[in-house]
């Protein structure tokens, strides 16, 4: 085994360990005129702190809280998390027009259908 593997061995491992600690944000998935749209809850969630991929059919939603309290902690029950994700998506979206926007801890992702996934009328013709 050489260095690299256990580098990145490593390295995956450290990410799992972290993201075991992620929350799981609530999420409804919604379909009208030609696209899908996909709304997160990601309360405390910065636009900065905010990292959106689709690799290989699969979006991955990861996102750090941002809680600042003022005052002096005199009891703790809540720490804030990150937020971690991942969807397959279907084959049939354009994912070279895809719109996020944050917007108050809530994440409007639009995934608009590709032209050949669209509902199309067929004109039929009479023979004589």
């Amino acid at each position: 085994m050489n260095d690299k593997n256990l580098v990145s061995r490593e390295d995956k491992a450290a990410k799992l360990a972290l993201r075991q600690n992620y929350l799981t944000p609530a999420v409804d998935i919604y379909e009208q005129d030609g696209l899908l749209t996909l709304m997160a809850d990601l309360p405390g969630g910065k636009l900065e702190k905010l990292q959106l991929d689709i690799d290989q059919g699969i979006l991955t939603l990861e996102a750090q809280a941002d809680m600042k309290l003022n005052g002096e902690h005199l009891f703790v029950e809540f720490a804030p998390a990150g937020y971690y994700r991942q969807f397959r998506l279907p084959a049939h979206l354009n994912l070279e027009n895809v719109n996020a926007q944050l917007d108050d801890g809530v994440l409007p992702l639009k995934l608009p259908k590709s032209e050949q996934a669209m509902p199309r009328r067929i004109e039929v013709k009479t023979v004589h």
